[in-house]
């Protein structure tokens, strides 16, 4: 059976972590271990003969760049090239910890921006926890990565995307692929977002904790098993009616469109 596909948001997703952390006892560390492993899975599943050329990580301060770190020293066990160029300041506990096992197991990290000698580019700066327009040097660095026409796989939320509202704070990196960790994330699928996103992937890395969710995905599958059986003689005119609620004030256009077909 079909079953739909819960969305989020930002908040929700943030309050679901805290629980599995502080209520469970889901150690910190082992969720950001199972985050780094679902995006590193997919990535060799949809670019691992492009990541055989290098790959690019960029890390942020915050959990989003714990991920890359985590992937960068998966990836490097599978034999793949890995550099990291990591956004400088403080980070997080978990973040700073996994950027010193990246370190001691001899995974390059740098400050400048090299895309150069690289096959693909992992988008793990800021995820959902942008809150303001992008500043140098990220907005450097989105630029620099979306005019090098590599494949671009982002961890939870392309950087430069809002996971509430779709908006575009300034500038986004446009990914291939998006790796939502735990749940699906509200504002990639609302526009303008949704054509930053690419294909889109959740990873379940075990959160747990009854959090409500902002809506729900359906799909033809899930719609079909809920619809009543028909004989196979019935007739049309046997089952009621269509009821189309579509349209608003001068914008008719989709009713009549599909009232006519």
């Amino acid at each position: 059976m079909s079953t739909p596909l819960p969305v989020s948001t930002s908040a929700e997703v943030r309050a679901l972590d805290a629980h599995s952390i502080d209520t469970v006892g889901i150690a910190s560390m082992a969720l950001m271990e199972l985050a780094g492993r679902s995006v590193c899975e997919e990535i060799v599943r949809h670019f691992g003969h492009q990541a055989e050329n290098g790959v690019l990580i960029l890390a942020g301060r915050g959990n989003n760049g714990g991920d890359g770190y985590v992937i960068a020293r998966m990836l490097s066990a599978k034999g793949y090239p890995v550099r990291i160029c990591a956004l400088p300041g403080e980070m997080t506990s978990d973040c700073a910890q996994n950027q010193r096992a990246a370190h001691a197991v001899g995974i390059p990290i740098g400050h400048e921006l090299e895309i150069a000698s690289s096959g693909v580019v992992v988008d793990a700066l800021l995820g959902t926890g942008l809150k303001n327009a992008l500043r140098a040097p990220v907005i450097d660095w989105v630029e620099a990565v979306n005019s090098s026409g590599l494949p671009v796989i982002a961890v939870d939320l392309p950087t430069g995307v809002c996971g509430d509202s779709g908006a575009i704070l300034g500038r986004a990196i446009r990914a291939s692929l998006t790796v939502c960790i735990g749940r699906a994330k509200l504002g990639a699928f609302l526009e303008p977002a949704a054509d930053w996103i690419g294909e889109l992937v959740v990873a379940d890395i075990g959160l747990i904790g009854d959090v409500d969710h902002a809506a729900e995905i359906v799909d033809g599958v899930w719609v079909a098993e809920r619809l009543p059986k028909r004989r196979p003689s019935s007739h049309k005119n046997q089952h009621g009616h269509l009821a189309v609620v579509a349209g608003s004030l001068e914008q008719a256009g989709a009713a009549v469109l599909t009232c006519n077909a």
